[in-house]
């Protein structure tokens, strides 16, 4: 079974799955898991969260908001390489 069949598959499963009680998700993901090969537990973030598709304008940014503007690091920039090679290699290289 290629992507594209999976992805089909699995928006046809998901409004049964999400419509289901108990006992019938169960039954959903025993046969999304045998039909399609995923494990249980990806299969059931699957069902339940679409993926990220190009209709979402941007990703999530994760990690550390960044410290420094773009000025404030050019200027460090320069004055790391000053410190490092002098200032007539500094002009040469910016």
């Amino acid at each position: 079974m290629n992507n594209g069949s999976k992805q089909e598959y699995l928006s046809a499963i998901r409004s049964r799955y999400l419509a289901a009680n108990k006992s019938e998700k169960k039954a959903i993901l025993d046969e999304f898991c045998t039909v399609c090969g995923y494990n249980r537990k990806h299969a059931i973030r699957a069902v339940r969260h679409p993926s990220q598709t190009a209709s979402s304008p941007q990703k999530l940014r994760r990690g550390r908001k960044t410290k420094y503007h773009q000025p404030a690091l050019s200027f460090t920039r320069s004055q790391s390489v000053i410190a490092k090679f002098g200032s007539e290699a500094a002009a040469t290289r910016i």
